[in-house]
């Protein structure tokens, strides 16, 4: 990402440039290296250095000039992130490649001290470390064995898609499951990120892709088939795959984590609520109290939550950061629980202070999406894992949730207390020992109080 500012001259000078309220100027701007498609260069030795940035949408940016020095410095940096080459028209425009980062060797990503766990990885470098992440591609695979693995799923793809492809009207008629799939997924696909550009719009390549690749699915797994949220999970993954067959792939690699949520017994969904439950117990024990005294004590609020891993409460980028941070399994396996924890952390005040029941918890948490901050949730749900990392009696139960192997861990975990009543030598509320910065969240988006017992999933 590119962020410049202008020079801010003294107010009484003539040509002072506009500023906007919030005190930036009107000459300043931020782009996507994603974005760019050329940088136009001055002529060497006339007047003050400059850059001329065009984006591919063909919007030419505002000059960049160099008062000091020169721009050399910043194409050097640049051509860390980008392939930069002369165009044969003019050898002052330099036009961009930027699928450079994608060839540097994937086992080194990490090593950089610009991709940190928490800040999530640039948009360039996503399209093949998703595959990775997602166990589409081997970690110890060769980019031979990748090859070929990709030449065989791309022709078992074709051929699923070939089945329902295949199947006449009338064929369709005595297939009631089949039917019922097909109007299901046409129905979420017209109301799935619409406001996205990759999918705004009438007759949209993205959106036909989406039914697609949601059909093939099923012939895939026909047993599940297609149910209401599944295309929330892939429309982030075909975004940034740009590609049928490898977004297929690396759903169906998502839906394998994902499965149980979806299962007719929704047994997933279960242990996740109840998993959550131990947490939050080990956190604040009072806040659970207070909860259970409001009949939500089961947590049937963070449902949408955990069903498709938060893709209605942030926003679309901020999602895949938020997931790519998730399928690390690191700080520990479970984070997206902790995520919830700290979600409800940092509500839990005014849950309380209110006095909210159980329909105000329900509305109130609803009425939370698009409204919560990423980087503020993601570094307290990582103070909070390392908290308990550092407990030194942690109950055996959330050990297990957390994966965490190496600590003291005590059998009774529900209350926090050993067998003689003894408090273990944790905090009684974790959440009291965790200090993260206070960052305000922005964005509105109305909410509507759901029935816990039977939560409805309309996509956006």
């Amino acid at each position: 990402m590119v962020t410049t500012v202008s020079f801010k001259k003294k107010p009484h000078s003539n040509g002072d440039a506009t500023t906007h309220a919030n005190g930036e100027s009107k000459w300043s701007f931020l782009f996507s290296l994603t974005d760019l498609k050329s940088i136009k260069q001055n002529k060497e030795g006339m007047g003050w250095s400059y850059l001329v940035f065009c984006l591919k949408d063909d919007v030419k940016l505002p000059a960049l000039h160099f008062h000091r020095g020169d721009s050399k410095p910043l194409i050097k940096c640049l051509e860390k992130h980008v392939a930069l080459n002369e165009s044969p028209d003019d050898e002052r425009v330099l036009l961009v490649k930027t699928q450079k980062s994608l060839s540097q060797s994937f086992e080194n990503l990490f090593d950089e001290p610009s991709y940190g766990l928490l800040q999530g990885l640039c948009h360039t470098l996503r399209k093949e470390a998703w595959k990775f992440l997602l166990g589409y591609f081997p970690w110890n695979s060769t980019k031979e064995e990748r090859a070929n693995l990709q030449k065989r799923k791309t022709d078992e793809y074709f051929r699923m898609k070939l089945q329902w492809k295949s199947v006449s009207e009338e064929q369709e008629k005595r297939n009631s499951r089949l039917r019922d799939y097909r109007s299901l997924i046409e129905k979420d696909v017209n109301r799935t990120d619409r406001t996205n550009k990759f999918y705004e719009g009438e007759d949209n390549p993205g959106l036909i892709l989406l039914h697609d690749i949601l059909m093939t699915y099923c012939m895939y797994d026909f047993d599940l088939g297609y149910v209401q949220g599944m295309s929330d999970l892939l429309s982030p993954v075909l975004y940034v795959m740009e590609n049928e067959v490898d977004a297929f792939w690396c759903f169906v690699s998502y839906m394998d984590q994902m499965h149980q949520n979806f299962e007719e017994q929704m047994q997933g969904m279960k242990t996740q609520l109840i998993q959550l439950s131990h947490l939050l117990r080990l956190l604040d024990s009072g806040f659970c109290s207070y909860l259970e005294s409001q009949d939500s004590g089961y947590l049937y609020f963070c449902f949408r939550w955990l069903l498709i891993r938060f893709k209605r409460e942030f926003s679309f980028q901020d999602i895949l950061r938020l997931w790519e941070v998730m399928w690390t399994e690191l700080p520990c396996q479970n984070f997206h629980l902790l995520l919830c924890c700290a979600i409800l952390e940092s509500e839990k005040q005014q849950i309380m202070d209110k006095h909210y029941g159980f329909n105000e918890i329900l509305k109130h948490i609803n009425e939370l999406s698009m409204k919560i901050d990423v980087e503020y949730i993601l570094c307290k749900a990582e103070a909070i894992s390392m908290q308990m990392m550092n407990c030194k009696e942690l109950p055996q139960t959330v050990s297990e949730i957390l994966g965490i192997e190496n600590s003291s861990v005590t059998p009774d975990s529900d209350t926090g207390e050993d067998e003689s009543g003894a408090e273990l030598n944790c905090p009684t509320s974790l959440y009291q020992s965790i200090s993260t910065p206070v960052v305000a969240a922005n964005g509105t988006r109305d909410g509507a109080p759901q029935t816990a017992e039977t939560p409805s999933l309309t996509p956006a």
